[in-house]
């Protein structure tokens, strides 16, 4: 066995120091704690761990068991505060830990303090340790794996069931931490040779999969219906591919061997801002020194290297906290390099030595010095807060508050399942179904505003975020923070009226610039929905300014500029968004979506099949290129791209619509009726199936099936007006003018828009022998209508019936 150069034994007086890390660290980290939640995850774990439901994917069990033991025992301050507290204590004790790992790689006690008091104190490391967050327990299993892999030299064989065990329990958190492991263990077989014998290795897969046994907690949990879910996860494949983490996989970037060099560098010279130059200039040393026998730091320096690695591979915005255990790499490599640095000065004057000693702690004094605190940090607390006020304000007590997933909805979780449980909540996707009284998980907002609406009444309901364009009627009103489906009271507040401090006051973090984007959003839909262009397309700029670089708000802020009719600014921020993030689909979706309503097919067709690389929501990508196909006449394409959305969702509709017009367009409209029948009994409440079917049926002349199509269409939605504007043209096609007058007159009240129907009514009325009033339909049919051979029939009518023979 080959011992390390000068190993330091730790003495009392060794954890005697070990006891000052903690208690620096944990001081400084209580003195600048946030009373509430942060930006970011933080509101979704507080909520998942509270209520023992399931977090995002990977699913994190045991933070959250940790975290629900750890709230429940201290009993000062919100719960928030308790959970922002934990992540302190596990950065408290990871800074011990460094302590102890330098001191076993050789160094002296205070370069030791040192060097752990300025990975304690660096920023981004103390703003983790403040936050509830997933990383600080990250880091602790990193430095609690490197210790365990510098000792093995005293433990011998047994250090490996120790490192299975912790590693297990470890890669059932975080399957990063699979770089961590691999670093502590190259310590015994690289350094001290330490070679495992069978039964050994059969102990380390036994303990192994007892440390992962901690992801059972998820499909038990799930089948218990818990607030939160995040899917199927009660399921074998469901429960897999949240522990992979599959719905992220589209994150990872495509092989491009000069691209990744790029990325893999890009790494360092993050590490190099981030750490500052001294620091990661004193790990470069550590690395020198160590050349002849690089299996002393040979840990450390493989930590470094494969998050390097994952930096380059994987695309995410706040990849820092990914990243963050490279920083315990970073301070054992630099422990070692000032060590080396000290010996030789010391060996030339003991001065000098003393001097280097000092200057080992003007690093952690420099992060304190710089380091702007959040205990005052409000701006996800106050957002939350406005939310359920407003809410309350629009639709009573007890409102129900239904949106998709965004930064503003994580935090709502907290507010709605932990502090004002009045307050229903229903995220798309990730609630358990049974929070709406639903038997099966929602297939889309839509859908989950539609199952709500009917087992709580459409007046509790409010919707946050930026889908209500699509989903909601029109004219709903945003009441301050949310939109209301049944158009809510005319003295809805607006989103002034709610008081939400630290709008784009914290710029160091990524989730603070972006929820402070998304408020400005907020208000840009505000103003849009007033028709105050300008001052909407201000909010717009500022948002996009606050979240450079984020892909997801620029998709935001276009929807809003497609709606505003700037497709050319829509373009523009969608152009940026594939830019910053090469692989996100819905940037490249929205993109297509640009092209394809500016009319350029080809641009479209390319960006939609961009979407569909690494998309694991595929099918809408499938739905627009088949819509594309169909426009110009590609019937057999488009009917291509029809079956693979079915394949990947049988019950979309617009699927369902796009392959039965492929199927009549080439002369097979039995099989176009299959369709049209599948798209009715999947969704009975989706009127333009029945639409599609009595068009097709009135075509083929199968006038009995088209009454019975209209009839079972309008005993789902009786107040439709294009179903009332069909079955009145049923009724004058059959010459009976009178029937055809009942539903045609209750279409236009509704949609006056709708030109058909109006000559329609206007063929009624003339039919009928109400000649006034024919006359009055045909002149606002010429009105509305553009020139073409509608509006010349329509003149002419009218000159027929009042004998006017003038041009």
């Amino acid at each position: 066995m080959t011992e390390m150069e000068n190993p330091i034994r730790v003495d009392s007086r060794g954890y005697l120091f070990v006891g000052l890390v903690f208690i620096i660290a944990l001081a400084l980290y209580v003195a600048t704690l946030p009373p509430s939640i942060l930006p970011g995850d933080s509101g979704e774990l507080i909520a998942a761990s509270h209520t023992l439901s399931i977090a995002h994917p990977p699913g994190y069990p045991l933070y959250l068991m940790l975290g629900k033991l750890f709230a429940s025992a201290v009993v000062w301050g919100s719960v928030a505060y308790r959970y922002n507290l934990l992540s302190a204590v596990l950065a408290a004790i990871t800074a011990s830990l460094v302590y102890l790992v330098l001191l076993e790689l050789g160094t002296r006690r205070l370069v030791g303090l040192g060097i752990a008091l300025a990975v304690a104190t660096h920023q981004a490391f103390w703003l983790h340790a403040a936050a509830t967050e997933v990383y600080t327990l990250n880091a602790f299993f990193t430095v609690v794996l490197l210790y365990v892999g510098v000792v093995s030299r005293r433990y011998g064989e047994k250090s490996f069931l120790l490192l299975a065990y912790i590693g297990g329990l470890a890669l059932s958190h975080h399957l990063t931490l699979v770089y961590a492991l691999t670093g502590a263990m190259l310590f015994p077989v690289m350094l001290f040779r330490i070679v495992p014998r069978p039964r050994t290795i059969i102990g380390c897969v036994f303990l192994g999969l007892l440390g992962l046994t901690t992801w059972l907690y998820i499909p038990i949990r799930a089948g218990l219906a818990p607030p939160l879910t995040w899917g199927r996860t009660d399921t074998l494949s469901g429960f897999l591919s949240h522990i992979t983490a599959s719905r992220y996989a589209w994150r990872l970037k495509t092989f491009d061997f000069l691209a990744r060099i790029g990325d893999f560098l890009r790494f360092f010279r993050l590490i190099a801002s981030e750490f500052g130059l001294p620091l990661v200039g004193l790990a470069v040393l550590g690395v020198a020194v160590t050349l002849k026998k690089l299996s002393r730091v040979a840990g450390a320096l493989a930590v470094i290297v494969l998050f390097a690695v994952h930096f380059a591979a994987y695309n995410i915005p706040d990849i820092q906290g990914h990243i963050l255990p490279a920083l315990i790499g970073i301070g054992l490599l630099a422990g070692i390099g000032i060590e080396r640095v000290l010996a030789g000065a010391s060996k030339k004057s003991r001065t000098l030595g003393v001097l280097i000693t000092i200057a080992v702690f003007a690093f952690p004094a420099v992060n304190i010095a710089t380091l702007s605190p959040r205990q005052d940090e409000w701006l996800a607390h106050d957002y939350a807060r406005a939310i359920a006020q407003s809410a309350r304000a629009a639709c009573g007590p007890s409102p129900i508050i239904i949106t998709s997933t965004d930064l503003a909805g994580l935090s709502l979780a907290y507010l709605s399942y932990v502090e004002e449980r009045d307050v229903m909540f229903y995220i798309q996707g990730i609630s358990h179904p049974s929070v709406i009284r639903s038997d099966a998980p929602t297939r889309s907002i839509g859908e989950a505003i539609d199952v709500a609406s009917r087992n709580f009444g459409l007046s509790r309901l409010c919707v946050l975020g930026g889908v209500e364009a699509e989903v909601l009627p029109a004219g709903s009103p945003i009441c301050g923070m949310v939109s209301v489906p049944d158009g809510g009271g005319s003295d809805c507040s607006s989103p002034y009226d709610y008081v939400v401090r630290g709008v784009g006051a914290d710029s160091r973090d990524f989730f603070s610039r972006a929820l402070s984007a998304q408020y400005y959003l907020h208000l840009a839909r505000w103003h849009n929905r007033r028709q105050e262009f300008p001052k909407a397309a201000e909010y717009l700029e500022i948002a996009t300014d606050l979240a450079r670089g984020d892909a997801q708000t620029y998709v935001d802020a276009s929807r809003l500029y497609i709606e505003m009719d700037r497709l050319d600014d829509a373009e523009y921020l969608l152009q940026e968004a594939v830019a910053a993030e090469p692989t996100h689909f819905f940037a490249h979706f929205a993109l297509a979506n640009v092209y394809q309503l500016a009319g350029r097919t080809t641009d479209a067709l390319k960006e939609y099949e961009k979407a569909l690389r690494g998309n694991p929501q595929p099918a809408p990508s499938h739905v627009n290129l088949g819509n594309l196909h169909l426009t110009d006449g590609r019937y057999g394409e488009a009917a291509e791209h029809y079956r693979k959305a079915l394949a990947l969702d049988s019950a979309n509709q617009a699927a369902l619509l796009g392959m039965a017009a492929a199927l009549e367009s080439t002369g097979r409209p039995e099989e176009a009726t299959e369709y049209l029948d599948r798209a009715i009994l999947t969704d009975s409440g989706q009127t333009s199936a029945f639409h599609a079917k009595a068009s097709l049926l009135m075509k083929a002349g199968r006038y009995e099936e088209v009454r019975e199509t209209l009839r079972t269409g309008l005993r789902a939605s009786p107040e439709d007006p294009i179903l009332l504007s069909d079955m009145g043209l049923y009724f004058l096609r059959n010459d009976q003018p009178d029937s055809a007058v009942i539903y045609l007159e209750p279409a236009l009240d509704a949609r006056p828009e709708l030109l058909t129907a109006r000559g329609n009514l206007a063929v009624a009325y003339e039919r009928a022998g109400l000649i006034p009033q024919a006359v009055e339909q045909y002149r606002k049919y010429v009105e509305q209508a553009p020139p073409g051979p509608s509006r010349q029939m329509a003149e002419r009518a009218i000159r027929e019936i009042t004998g006017d023979t003038a041009d």
